[in-house]
């Protein structure tokens, strides 16, 4: 039986099943809270706004005003929502909504 969690009190990694859907797979010796919302749609930034591996990690881009960006959930964390998309070379990312 698969469970669906919305609120788990770890630092999550997330990886791809076989049928394409994200899973999460805890990380040892951290903690964080996530909150995740399978709400998908489309974005355009106002602002700049930095792009992650994960929420609250490190940046490997930049989003500028008039951009938009696909995504397939919404996850609150650190006190941000969070965009989860999937970037063109097929690499999970985040960015602040």
């Amino acid at each position: 039986m698969i469970q669906l969690l919305t609120q788990v009190k770890l630092t999550l990694r997330d990886i791809f099943a076989g049928s394409g859907n994200t899973r999460y797979v805890a990380m040892s010796g951290t903690s964080a809270q996530y909150n995740t919302n399978n709400i998908s749609g489309t974005f355009t930034f106002t602002q700049q706004t930095n792009i992650r591996t994960a929420p609250s990690t490190s940046i490997v881009g930049v989003y500028y005003p008039g951009d938009s960006v696909i995504y397939n959930a919404q996850i609150t964390a650190d006190g941000y929502t969070w965009l989860q998309y999937i970037s063109g070379s097929g690499t999970l990312r985040y960015a602040v909504m």
